[in-house]
This record gives C-alpha cells, structure tokens and sequence, in this order.
C-alpha cells in the first residue's frame, strides 16, 4: 500500500494496527480512554529511543513513518468520524468485526485454492490396509462437504502402520496440502494422552493415585513439588 516505516518493530507494528482498529468509545469513557492511549505512546516511545538510540531531544521529533500512502489517511478520516458519531450516541463498535468479513474475502479471493476434494486431495502415500482404504474414501466424502479442512491420521496394530494418511490444506488462507510431516499447533491436545497412559498404569497397577509424584521421579520432588501427587497430574491433564 505504500506505508514505509523507519525501523522493524513487528511487535510495534501490531500495536498501532490494533490502536487504529480500536472499538468506539461511549462518552463516559472517553477521558479514561484517552489517558491509556497517552500511556501507551509514551511507552511506545520509549521502546524506539531505545532502540534508535534517540536522545530525549531527538525523540520528540521522531516519525517512525517515512511514508504514509493515502488511502489510508482517507479511511482513518472516515474511521475516526465514526468513531465521533459513535462516542456522540454513547455506544461501542468493535470496527475489527466490521471488517472482518471483508479482510477474509481478500485473502481469500488472492491465494491460489488447492485441488478440488477427490483423489488428488489425499496425500499420495501407499495404502497399507483395507481400514485405511476406507478412511480415505471417508475422508473425501467429509471434504466436499467441507467438515474437514485438513487432517492427519495414523494408527498402529500390533506394532505394525495401519493407518498412515494425510488429507486438505494447512488453513483456511494456507493452501498447502497437508504431509505426513506437517506440523500443527495442537498446544494442549496431548494432556488427553497423558491422562489415558496414566490411568493405563495404574489398571496395570505400576502406579497409584495416592502416590507421589517425587517417589517416581526422585528430581521432580524439589522446589515445593514434594507433595504434588499422581492424581494432581491426571487433574491438570483435564
């Protein structure tokens, strides 16, 4: 769009995109608002004198912009007029859902979309059972009617691969076909495991509820951990 910045500040840079979409206010909070706003900037320009190695004389004139397209000065105008209107009529308008629909259709119309779901949509890998023929066939199905995105599956039996499929895309603005190695932010998804392959050792009765957790691994019970016992473990899985 043309907007060039004097310094790479990502951190910064998503700061002021936040700051520029920001709700509307009502007018009895318009004063609280302003003095966060304040906060902020002063803040901010401590970051970049620091970064810049600005003196307090030389970062008071500082414009971290070199160059400010502008369609965007006009769309701040009309942004900030309707932010006007609406502090007027006391009420909040969160402009990033407004938006969003529209910053979707762009990304979405300006990326090259993968291949129709059918064959080719699952990942070009041997087959190494019938259970698995038919999870493909599964799995295109669920795709055209768009319930999957993109997906991994594998499944041992007896120690040997039953299942080893890769199927769709990385995102919805991430074309990519999905890999057998591809790599998915799952954050949390493996404390079902955890809590499973415990409550498996103790059916197996290799560990007990009531145990501790330091009896088991001598270095985890140190540093007010002592008392933490199997059972906490299995509660902070859910």
């Amino acid at each position: 769009m043309g907007l060039k910045l004097r310094l790479d500040l990502p951190d910064q840079a998503m700061s002021v995109a936040s700051l520029f979409f920001r709700s509307s206010t009502p007018s009895n909070e318009a004063v609280k608002t302003l003095k966060s706003l304040n906060d902020q900037r002063t803040q901010n320009m401590k970051v970049i004198q620091e970064k810049m190695q600005l003196t307090p004389k030389e970062v008071k004139r500082f414009n971290p912009i070199d160059a400010f397209p502008g369609d965007i000065v006009i769309f701040a105008r009309v942004i900030n007029l309707l932010r006007g209107l609406s502090s007027t009529m006391n009420v909040q308008i969160v402009y990033l859902d407004i938006m969003r629909p529209f910053a979707e259709s762009v990304l979405l119309g300006s990326i090259s979309r993968g291949p129709t779901v059918d064959t080719s949509w699952i990942h070009d890998s041997p087959v190494h059972s019938d259970v698995e023929s038919k999870l493909r066939k599964l799995l295109i199905e669920l795709g055209s009617i768009k319930k999957i995105l993109g997906i991994q599956v594998c499944a041992y039996k007896d120690g040997k691969v039953i299942i080893d499929t890769a199927a769709g895309v990385l995102g919805r603005y991430d074309p990519r076909p999905v890999q057998p190695d591809s790599l998915f932010p799952v954050f949390s998804v493996t404390k079902g495991i955890t809590a499973g392959m415990i409550h498996w050792l103790v059916d197996q009765r290799k560990l007990q509820f009531d145990q501790t957790v330091g009896d088991i691994w001598p270095g985890f019970g140190s540093n007010g951990k002592e008392t933490i016992k199997v059972q906490g473990v299995t509660l902070s899985c859910n």
